[in-house]
């Protein structure tokens, strides 16, 4: 196995406390910022050595202490119906809440602006 350099170890380490890779990168030591840092921690995120390290620190986490995300997901839909039928509609709505984003239900609404140049270059010789 590839050993990780301290800076990418410190990265794991710090990634496994909020799953959060922009600050995890951040807390690190890395440097950038913005865009910059939100770019590099995702490349970083994605090397294989990292990406192992990760999983296998997460899966460590889940033996030693036998929480999966099936019993999180069942107890988050446990205590929503429990909500529910005592009419505690904040805790219904955001057991729900949870349970929609886990299924990828809803997404933000991000807006961009501004111009945008296109260049189209044709390839071959010219039609005559």
């Amino acid at each position: 196995m590839t050993t990780l350099t301290p800076k990418q170890q410190s990265f794991v380490d710090e990634y496994l406390i909020d799953l959060n890779a922009t600050a995890a990168y951040k807390r690190a030591g890395y440097a950038g910022e913005g865009n910059v840092a939100e770019a590099s921690a995702s490349r970083l995120l994605s090397t294989v050595k990292v990406r192992n390290a990760i999983d296998a620190l997460k899966q460590e986490r889940a033996n030693r202490t036998q929480i999966t995300a099936d019993q999180v997901l069942k107890n988050i839909a446990r205590l929503a119906k429990m909500a529910e039928e005592s009419k505690d509609i904040g805790n219904a709505l955001r057991g729900n809440e949870l349970l929609g984003k886990h299924l990828k239900l809803f997404t933000d609404k991000v807006e961009h602006s501004g111009a945008v140049n296109v260049t189209i270059t044709r390839f071959g010789a010219p039609k005559e």
